[in-house]
């Protein structure tokens, strides 16, 4: 689930925003928790809350979105901070905290979606992994490097363009905890996670991957997989 912070002192802007932040796909899960100012914001986020995207305006009463930015920065320094304001003259101050964009209000749905879609790439250039033991051992691999994991009996194989391992678990575990990772996997078939980005062809029922796999979509996950296919080409 990707955690997305929304931070302004208007309630109507902030309702607006969480609308569209839901209706951007259902590709993605998303968790919202709305503050209304600076200093509730900085609070949270010192308390260990950990966001992947945060959404701030910049005029705010008590603490202001630049002030509290800088000493989120120093305690967080992969969080994708974007600006919403309608003073374009701040933009100039914002260089120190490396923002994701600015947004000026009022706000055009088009603009925030583009603007929405570039943190979610720039999360998905960042160097995940996915961990997993088998012979005694801890193994990690670059999620990004991952074309599909497939489940045979009780053992799980990890198939990746390099090659495969396997180790012993759950594709069910596996799928609900990739659900927080911001790359998009797949479950077509009982036995098959796949990696949206290592997909060459798709049809109803079959897919074909980029390291020659063809891969039988079940009946049962034909329509769920279809509308995730939809969703997806349609961010993209």
């Amino acid at each position: 689930m990707i955690k997305i912070a929304i931070c302004d002192d208007d309630i109507v802007f902030t309702t607006r925003l969480e609308e569209l932040i839901m209706d951007f796909g259902r590709a993605y899960s998303f968790d919202v928790c709305i503050y209304f100012d600076g200093d509730t914001l900085l609070e949270a986020v010192k308390q260990g809350n950990c966001f992947d995207i945060i959404l701030m305006d910049i005029e705010m009463k008590r603490m202001n979105g630049i002030s509290a930015a800088k000493i989120i920065r120093k305690i967080d320094e992969d969080v994708q901070l974007i600006y919403i304001s309608s003073h374009e003259e701040y933009v100039l101050q914002l260089f120190d905290v490396n923002p994701a964009g600015f947004l000026k209000k009022p706000l055009y749905p088009e603009q925030f979606r583009a603007c929405l879609r570039k943190a979610l790439n720039t999360m998905e250039r960042r160097v995940m992994y996915f961990s997993y033991k088998n012979h005694y051992q801890e193994n990690k691999i670059r999620m990004k490097d991952i074309v599909y994991f497939e489940s045979v009996y009780r053992k799980i194989y990890i198939h990746t363009l390099q090659g495969t391992d396997c180790f012993y678990g759950k594709l069910s575990a596996i799928e609900k905890n990739l659900k927080s990772s911001v790359i998009p996997f797949i479950r077509i078939h009982q036995s098959y996670l796949i990696n949206y980005h290592y997909i060459s062809q798709y049809k109803s029922s079959k897919i074909i991957m980029e390291n020659g796999s063809e891969l039988i979509v079940s009946a049962a996950y034909r329509t769920a997989v279809k509308e995730k296919m939809h969703e997806l080409l349609r961010l993209s």
